[in-house]
């Protein structure tokens, strides 16, 4: 979470959590799928973030039904990603937003604000389908200045942190290699991800018992430019039940391993099920 690559950070918090695209293709050619599982309106997960048992922030991840419109299933989901303020040295207080179309489970509108002392660096992304471009537009606040755009071409279908966390959770029961255009920052880059189907007992130390949990594996391809580095190997392991939630997950770093861990939870009566040895 270096304060030197805040446009960087949402994408690794998307990795960290074993985003996921299209496979073999697009995933907007695929047929759609009932996705409703995995979105609930009023969930709040919170994460820790460490490295090295030293607590390097939190995550908190919110989710609100927005008002039935055209395609009746759009949901607002925020992060917020925050440092521990006893480290010094670093300073992150990101917010991000995504409108994901539940059926179609893709972004429809998405905006960081980065947080920067007295500014605010605004970016917005948005696909024309008809054009097939994505459009990304970055200014800082207050006062609207200091405007940069690009228009990246030739594009079907993108994601960015927020909505592919949500797709992981719709695929997690699935047995797909897939390979994810990946939105960082103003290019777009490869993420490979395997669901194993490969169930475990996961600790956390918000649970007394092991949860029954799925395992998936990756590797991203874009370069994070921070002082630790991201080597690009991740896994992660998510609830293995509908709601499907990502319990723990590891990113390696040139300076070690990064570990998000769920340590809070708002979900109407669910918590994470509990580990059963098969007999």
């Amino acid at each position: 979470m270096s304060p030197h690559a805040p446009r960087n950070r949402l994408s690794l918090v998307g990795v960290l959590f074993t985003v996921s695209g299209f496979c073999l293709g697009s995933l907007a050619q695929s047929p759609a799928r009932d996705p409703s599982p995995v979105f609930y309106a009023g969930e709040r997960l919170q994460y820790k973030v460490s490295w090295l048992f030293v607590r390097l922030g939190t995550i908190v991840i919110t989710t609100q039904k927005l008002p039935t419109s055209g395609s009746g299933d759009q949901y607002l989901v925020r992060l917020r990603v925050t440092s521990n303020p006893a480290i010094f040295f670093v300073d992150v207080n990101n917010e991000y937003e995504s409108i994901i179309s539940a059926s179609a489970m893709k972004p429809v509108a998405f905006t960081a604000r980065e947080f920067t002392g007295s500014d605010t660096i605004v970016t917005q992304y948005s696909m024309d389908t008809k054009l097939r471009q994505i459009k990304i537009l970055e200014w800082s606040d207050p006062g609207h200045t200091n405007v940069q755009e690009k228009v990246i071409d030739s594009v079907d279908v993108f994601y960015e942190g927020v909505s592919m966390f949500f797709l992981a959770r719709s695929l997690i029961h699935s047995t797909l290699t897939l390979t994810v255009p990946t939105l960082v920052s103003f290019d777009l880059f490869d993420t490979d991800i395997t669901f194993t189907q490969k169930v475990e007992a996961v600790s956390i130390d918000a649970m007394d018992d092991e949860i029954d949990a799925k395992e998936l594996y990756g590797f991203a391809h874009f370069v994070e430019s921070s002082l630790a580095g991201l080597s690009g190997d991740f896994e992660g392991w998510f609830t293995n039940d509908e709601a499907a939630i990502p319990v723990v997950a590891k990113m390696q770093l040139t300076v070690g391993t990064a570990n998000i861990e769920l340590e809070e939870w708002s979900r109407g009566s669910w918590s994470p099920p509990p580990f059963r040895e098969s007999k």
